[in-house]
């Protein structure tokens, strides 16, 4: 019975609980639903990618008001290339978002924008396009619709390069390691630009036709007056596919010299860095943008943006070259620091120091008291012995005085009891001797005694009356003479 009662109360609380959340679910508006068409030149293992379409969707997550359905495709043109391959590509995306409504299509790199405009367009002709990861130069060549906007930065290894040759002066070399084939022509104006600002200071040396395996063992050898310059590699020499952070990864492991970059995902993974392209961060400006025009802001309202670049690093690479870092430009990003144990944990350290000198003072003041306890524990232990000395010794002189006490006291109770016998004695006699003091009136010629009442006495009654005494009768020589003449003998005296 009682688990049934435990039961349907449990069962009323879920019951509760399930009608508020519905309630709470009713009261909430109701969200509007968007598509969005986020179209890349590449494949999904781009880091870059990865990257930017992370960074995409945490822009969209904020918008509580729309549920926001991103479909991403991937043109994957280091290995579809050709026009042909393009058109069949495009021809089964029509097919797949026929029946689709479009709302916005977000095109990263030139690449999808030139192919949208040239297959995609009828696709949504209605649907605004929002573009990022494009060179300001790329912008300002295209004629672009009025309902297209993005943003757009700067791919410049110049300033990279000067900053090089002011911390060091002796470098004569800079090798080029960037797309073989027909992939190198997309990316060529940096590289031209380079060239012009600093053919002047430096000799170029370009690796990029070699085998990835070549470049390797290129790069190994190199002296100490070169420094490398990584675009990016998508197909090798060898027409192989290959991932540009991971083939920057293995040139770092076996290059002598550093390599400069020119992209902010490429800090990190074994370049030191320079004046960065930040392509996570246009993507979160587009898709501001691409935001605002889900809500039903028009896209023509909004302008084009041109991203600026900045300074960044990467701490372990700059230290592995020791490049210090007092030498960075003025506001350079430094990535991956890698910090001292002080700088880490100072606000730890210093705690952890006060805690120690603490204990230690603690510890040196309890030692002192230890120290102190120890002494007066010794003297207290001395004093205690003493004082067992001490009390033996006054217990034996007490025990031999209550010893002499005790035999005082015998000898006065038996010299008491003798006086008191002495007493009872001397009281006796006296007595007896009362008995017998004062003036006796004695016959001078019987000798009897008078007694109290007149009457005469002999004196032997009278005194053993009044006395212990007792008389026996005999006689003196001269007595007996006179009287017993013939009993006693005249020489007798």
């Amino acid at each position: 019975m009682a688990l049934n009662r435990y039961f349907i109360m449990i069962l009323s609380v879920v019951l509760l609980l399930s009608a508020g959340t519905q309630g709470e679910a009713a009261s909430l508006p109701s969200m509007e639903h968007r598509t969005v068409l986020f179209i890349s030149p590449y494949h999904t293992d781009m880091p870059h990618h990865r990257l930017a379409k992370e960074a995409v969707m945490r822009v969209f997550r904020r918008a509580k008001d729309l549920k926001i359905d991103v479909y991403t495709e991937y043109l994957d043109i280091h290995r579809f290339s050709n026009e042909s391959d393009q058109e069949l590509l495009w021809s089964f995306y029509k097919r797949r978002y026929a029946d689709m409504k479009i709302d916005l299509v977000m095109l990263a790199d030139v690449v999808p924008l030139d192919a949208w405009q040239k297959y995609g367009a009828e696709m949504a002709p209605e649907a605004p396009v929002v573009f990022f990861d494009l060179f300001n130069s790329q912008v300002k060549v295209r004629q672009l619709p009025s309902n297209t906007t993005g943003v757009s930065g700067v791919e410049d290894y110049v300033p990279t390069l000067e900053w090089w040759l002011r911390i060091r002066p002796k470098t004569s070399e800079v090798v080029l390691i960037r797309n073989a084939g027909s992939l190198g022509h997309l990316y060529e104006a940096p590289i031209e630009t380079l060239r012009r600002g600093l053919g002047d200071r430096v000799s170029f040396t370009d690796l990029s036709d070699l085998p990835l395996e070549e470049i390797k063992r290129r790069v190994r050898g190199l002296p100490s007056t070169s420094v490398i310059v990584y675009q990016y590699i998508l197909r090798d020499a060898e027409g192989q596919p290959r991932i540009p952070a991971e083939v920057l990864a293995e040139l770092a492991v076996e290059s002598s010299v550093p390599i400069i970059s020119g992209y902010d995902q490429f800090v990190g993974t074994g370049s030191i860095g320079g004046y960065v392209y930040y392509i996570e961060k246009q993507a979160s400006q587009a898709a501001e943008m691409a935001l605002r025009i889900l809500h039903g802001e028009p896209a023509d309202a909004i302008s084009m943006v041109e991203k600026s670049s900045g300074f960044a690093f990467d701490h372990g690479a700059l230290q592995r070259f020791k490049i210090p870092v007092s030498s960075l430009p003025s506001g350079s990003i430094l990535k991956n620091r890698q910090h001292s144990m002080w700088t880490q944990h100072r606000s730890e350290i210093v705690f952890i120091c006060i805690v120690i000198v603490g204990l230690t003072l603690i510890v040196g003041y309890l030692a002192i008291l230890n120290r102190r306890l120890r002494y007066t524990r010794c003297s207290l232990r001395d004093l205690n012995e003493s004082l067992d000395v001490k009390v033996r010794d006054r217990t034996a002189a007490l025990s031999e005085a209550n010893d002499q006490l005790k035999d005082e006291m015998v000898e006065r109770v038996r010299v008491e009891s003798e006086q008191d016998r002495l007493i009872e004695e001397l009281q006796d006699a006296l007595s007896r001797v009362k008995q017998l003091e004062g003036i006796l009136p004695i016959c001078s010629f019987c000798k009897k005694i008078r007694d109290e009442g007149g009457k005469w006495q002999a004196m032997e009654t009278y005194i053993t009356h009044r006395s212990e005494a007792l008389f026996s009768h005999s006689f003196c020589p001269e007595c007996g003479r006179v009287h017993y003449p013939e009993f006693v003998d005249e020489t007798d005296g």
